[in-house]
């Protein structure tokens, strides 16, 4: 991922969103699509659904990714 300067007043939403995306540009490749409204990079095939959730962590301030195999 490419290095990027925000200013101190960015929104964190805005970060977030930012990095959300980077991560999801290097899957489509594999079938892979963000889902903005969700926070989600989602694929579906003939069995599975694979879904990668970015979960914000505003209490320790940090981002959780969880991944679900649906």
């Amino acid at each position: 991922m490419d290095r990027k300067e925000f200013s101190k007043d960015e929104k964190p939403r805005n970060i977030f969103v930012y990095v959300c995306e980077r991560i999801a540009e290097s899957l489509r490749e594999h079938g892979f699509k963000y889902i903005k409204s969700n926070n989600a990079i989602i694929k579906k095939d003939s069995q599975f659904t694979y879904k990668i959730s970015f979960q914000p962590s505003i209490k320790y301030g940090s981002t959780s990714f969880l991944v679900i195999l649906v």
